[in-house]
């Protein structure tokens, strides 16, 4: 049995630690997400502009409750920038995680950069962060990538049946740096590519597994997750988001060729 009251395949409307908390211990077999950043974002209900404090103590409640829900030897990825500034101060955001990671009991599989274009070529033009233009005064670098954290519940190993990876797909996913362009959308203000989700889910989750995204958005990990043919359930507080997510679901996955 996966939940106590939820069911699958859904993306609810709820406060994800909420939600979780109606679902079994030992359940789920993998967690893919991206959480508010904290870096004042606009979104359409949440609040991204908490007290540090908080607002590390609210991630760790959020995946306290993943690692509880996850299967021995479950998953849990976590894409994160690698810096946010707040007022002058420049917060690396992976240390952070990483010690409320450990603090919960994962074990630390790998951390992927994710480089945020086909190749590194691949970027916008000669832009450039400025700081001291041409001067080692005070130069400031541009971020062009992001980390995904990868974490397993007690053991490293996934027993399954049937993997639906291929030969090629196993040798350019397991290099720890990914070329990816972005995604963005006039939906929301903080996208992420299905090619993100669908290299998580095919790497780390076996076909027929269970994966939770506990801040849903347009629904991407939830698409790719059905596209792929394993069950999820989601969760994201605004009912706009709901609602766009549930019509991509629709659509998207009736037409996952085009895409995929």
């Amino acid at each position: 049995m996966v939940n106590r009251t939820l069911e699958l395949n859904k993306i609810y409307c709820m406060d994800c630690v909420e939600g979780m908390k109606q679902i079994e211990d030992n359940s789920i077999h993998l967690c893919f997400t991206s959480p508010p950043y904290n870096c004042n974002i606009q979104y359409d209900t949440y609040n991204d502009n908490r007290e540090l404090e908080e607002y590390f103590s609210f991630i760790k409640e959020v995946f306290a409750e993943v690692y509880r829900i996850l299967v021995v030897g479950g998953r849990c990825a976590v894409n994160i920038p690698n810096a946010i500034k707040i007022g002058d101060d420049v917060v690396f955001l992976g240390v952070y995680y990483q010690r409320i990671f450990d603090d919960i009991g994962f074990i630390t599989r790998e951390h992927i950069t994710w480089v945020k274009g086909y190749n590194e070529n691949n970027f916008q033009g000669n832009n450039t962060a400025w700081g001291s233009w041409k001067s080692p005064s005070n130069p400031h670098l541009r971020s062009l990538t992001e980390k995904i954290i990868v974490l397993s519940k007690k053991n490293m190993k996934l027993e399954g049946v049937e993997s639906d990876l291929t030969a090629n797909e196993f040798k350019e996913w397991t290099k720890n740096c990914w070329f990816v362009p972005t995604d963005n959308s006039p939906e929301h203000p903080a996208t992420f590519p299905f090619e993100l989700a669908k290299r998580i889910i095919k790497l780390y989750s076996w076909k027929g597994n269970t994966i939770i995204e506990p801040f849903s958005g347009r629904g991407t990990t939830c698409i790719m997750a059905k596209t792929l043919n394993r069950d999820f359930i989601g969760f994201e507080i605004s009912q706009r988001y709901v609602d766009i997510a549930n019509k991509r679901l629709t659509q998207e996955t009736l037409q996952s060729k085009e895409w995929f």
